[in-house]
Formats: structure tokens, C-alpha cells, sequence
């Protein structure tokens, strides 16, 4: 069979989505403050962003590469989550 674009392209956003929901599920956590946002912003990914804004989407993830980062990214989720429970 020839190659199908199509289904190419179907391919790379299906793996582009699962790399990007466990980023989605770091950054929505509820224990994270000003200085994780701000770790996480510039040491890690290197760009600003805003996820309260109505025009940030799961594509921006993407753009920003952050399924790159991921490991850190949860880890500092994590360490949020800890400190949460420590205080």
C-alpha cells in the first residue's frame, strides 16, 4: 500500500496528544504557586505563558514543546504537592 499522509499526520497528533496530557495534568495542579509557576516558566520550558487565558490551548502546549520537559515539569508538581501537605 502507498504511504497515506493522512493517517501520517493522524499519527503524530495522536502521539503529540498523549506525550502532552500528563504536562496537562502537572499543571493543573492546584498546589502549585507563584514560584512553581515561575520555575516551571522560566527555568524549565523558558517562555512565559498564561493558562488562565481563554486563548491558551492544548496546541500551545505543544508549541512550547512541553511534553519535552515533562519529567520536570511533574516534579515539580510533585514537590508543590508536598509542600502543600507539609504545611
Amino acid at each position: 500500500m502507498p504511504p497515506n499522509p493522512v493517517l501520517e499526520k493522524l499519527k503524530t497528533l495522536v502521539f503529540e496528544f498523549k506525550d502532552t496530557v500528563p504536562v496537562v495534568v502537572a499543571l493543573r495542579n492546584t498546589a502549585l504557586s507563584d514560584i512553581h509557576w515561575k520555575q516551571i516558566q522560566e527555568d524549565i520550558i523558558g517562555e512565559y505563558f498564561d493558562v488562565k487565558s481563554p486563548s491558551f490551548t492544548l496546541q500551545s502546549l505543544i508549541d512550547l514543546d512541553a511534553q519535552a520537559h515533562q519529567q520536570k515539569i511533574q516534579e515539580v508538581s510533585t514537590q508543590a504537592t508536598q509542600e502543600t501537605i507539609l504545611e
